[in-house]
């Protein structure tokens, strides 16, 4: 039922709204049979699709979905995902703290630079995280950067706790 639920919603232009074929029409059902582990014996194309949706510019599934592949990290979609952050910063910074790796950080690093105060907070932390996860000194300049822009713009008065519980090294101001 998830392979053939998947299947139909890869046809759908607009996603997940409108159910069909063998998926529910309750979101909060599909979202519970898109999310388990990709390596589950019933689904057979499951990877396959979530990796066909993860290159696409606007991916259809849900974020939950997106990130539930087994994989440390996706070299091959990092280069899209910094591409993609442009026009949409907020799924895309999510599966970069998921599957990015330092192997990418320049391209990051200068799409976070020339964007990143256009986007909206919870994509300046999402990138933020990824920063941290793969180079802390890049991070910790990162994110002492973003401490310093939070003057005037609101967007960064108040950081996550876990940012600090993660790296209690960073300074607080």
């Amino acid at each position: 039922m998830r392979t053939s639920c998947l299947q139909t919603l890869d046809r759908l232009e607009i996603g997940l709204a409108n159910g069909g074929g063998d998926c529910p029409r309750s979101p909060g059902f599909v979202l519970t049979i898109l999310a388990p582990d990709a390596s589950q014996p019933g689904a057979p194309n499951f990877r396959e699709l979530v990796l066909k949706d993860l290159g696409q510019a606007a991916p259809k599934y849900p974020l939950e979905t997106l990130k539930s592949l087994p994989d440390k990290s996706l070299p091959g979609f990092e280069r899209h995902f910094a591409e993609n952050a442009k026009n949409a910063p907020w799924p895309f910074g999510q599966l970069l703290v998921r599957y990015g790796s330092a192997g990418t950080l320049p391209v990051i690093r200068r799409e976070w630079d020339r964007s990143h105060l256009h986007w909206d907070c919870q994509s300046r932390t999402s990138f933020l995280a990824f920063f941290l996860k793969v180079d802390a000194a890049t991070g910790k300049r990162v994110f002492e950067q973003a401490m310093n822009e939070r003057v005037n713009n609101g967007c960064y008065l108040f950081y996550p706790e876990e940012f600090f519980q993660l790296f209690p090294a960073l300074p607080r101001r």
